[in-house]
């Protein structure tokens, strides 16, 4: 790529990455993709592993349009570089593309970003082909500017042009008007699990693990079509190369699972947020009262909302965010980890947990909370006043 626009650019960040050759199809959602010619953007937000970045490339290889693609990375903060890497990207689909903002972002004083997007805009307006621009991991970015820019840019798409945006977190820039216009597609990780017959296919065909459908019906379940869980497990079956009892015993603690979880989930978190995943795991439902109590705080409200819209493996149980609760595999590991880190605050966890669902009129959860304490007075004493 050399230094097409003032400064060294990593050509490989401009690759789309190659298909594999154990690639389960995903007809329904590549339908749901090739149905959004009307849409100017399209975004693709869910949890570490849930095949984002294939599916995107999975439909790019069957479009008729080009597509530039940008994999985002830490130094990409800088709007300037940001900026370069898209323009280089479409120099790439079309020769002399951008041209009017190419010498200002090789000038040694350029204008401010703000500006410079409104010659890249014009600039891609005289595309002569529409094409796709995509922009992947864009959960790296955290820099407010580049978030303006990028819904300066999206609210002005030209029809040239169609963005797509892969991330692990929701946008922090708006998208409300384009939801509105129906100028949105949004697929998430509800969408992008495995369902039974996905799932089936990447187990026996390409894993050729010869599962009975009873075994991937219990390991679809079980990591609630995950489909990095799903490798993880078929991992785990190949080296321990029994079936059934493999399935059954198959936790958040699997070392392949836990481990994946560990180095991308866990360890990505804040002290406080991670803090708050651990001791919340004792929880089998969780409400932002409930959390409050547990931990002795007052914000829980906020960091559910934060868990969520950052796709912590958190699932609504309710379409009014009250209620919530760790994926299966995700709140094994977090129990694990406590287990490990603070045994000793487990009991009264669980107390607190008991003492706030007698409070709020949930016996039968109360006595739950209190047997897993071992505090068998209280359970008795609760379990008398059920009658």
């Amino acid at each position: 790529m050399g230094k097409a626009t003032g400064r060294p650019l990593l050509a490989t960040k401009l690759f789309i990455p190659p298909l594999r050759s154990n690639l389960v199809m995903r007809p329904r959602l590549l339908h749901q993709l090739n149905e959004s010619i009307d849409q100017r953007l399209i975004f693709v937000t869910a949890s570490a592993g849930f095949g984002k970045t294939t599916l995107v490339s999975t439909w790019l290889a069957q479009q008729p349009k080009k597509a530039a693609w940008v994999s985002l990375d830490n130094h990409d903060n800088d709007p300037i570089l940001f900026l370069s890497y898209i323009v280089a990207a479409m120099q790439q689909l079309e020769t002399g593309a951008c041209g009017t903002i190419v010498p200002l972002l090789q000038s040694s004083e350029p204008p401010i970003p703000q500006i410079l997007l409104t010659y890249l805009i014009n600039d891609l307006a005289c595309l002569r082909e529409p094409c796709i621009l995509v922009l992947d991991d864009y959960h790296i970015i955290e820099s407010v500017e580049i978030h303006e820019l990028i819904d300066f840019l999206v609210d002005r798409i030209p029809n040239t042009l169609q963005i797509v945006i892969t991330s692990r977190i929701m946008p922090a820039f708006s998208v409300s008007r384009l939801r509105a216009r129906n100028q949105l597609l949004e697929i998430n990780a509800f969408d992008l699990r495995f369902n039974f017959e996905e799932s089936r296919q990447f187990l026996n065909e390409l894993m050729q693990l010869h599962l009975s459908e009873s075994d991937v019906s219990a390991l679809e379940k079980k990591t609630e079509g995950w489909v990095t869980g799903l490798q993880l497990a078929a991992l785990g079956l190949k080296e321990q190369q029994i079936g059934s009892d493999f399935i059954q015993k198959l936790t958040g603690e699997d070392r392949f699972i836990s481990d994946y979880l560990i180095d991308e989930v866990l360890t990505q978190q804040s002290a406080d947020v991670r803090e708050f995943l651990v001791k919340t795991a004792v929880l089998k439902r969780l409400t932002a009262p409930l959390c409050n109590a547990l931990l002795d705080i007052n914000n829980a409200q906020s960091i559910l909302l934060n868990l969520e819209n950052n796709n912590l493996f958190l699932i609504p149980l309710d379409n009014h965010r009250e209620w919530y609760r760790y994926h299966h595999l995700f709140g094994e590991l977090l129990l694990s980890r406590l287990e490990f880190e603070s045994p000793e605050q487990i009991a009264n966890l669980n107390q607190k947990a008991s003492d706030w669902h007698n409070k709020n009129g949930f016996t039968l959860e109360a006595i739950e909370y209190t047997l897993e304490a071992q505090d068998f007075e209280k359970a008795i004493s609760l379990i008398e006043k059920v009658g």
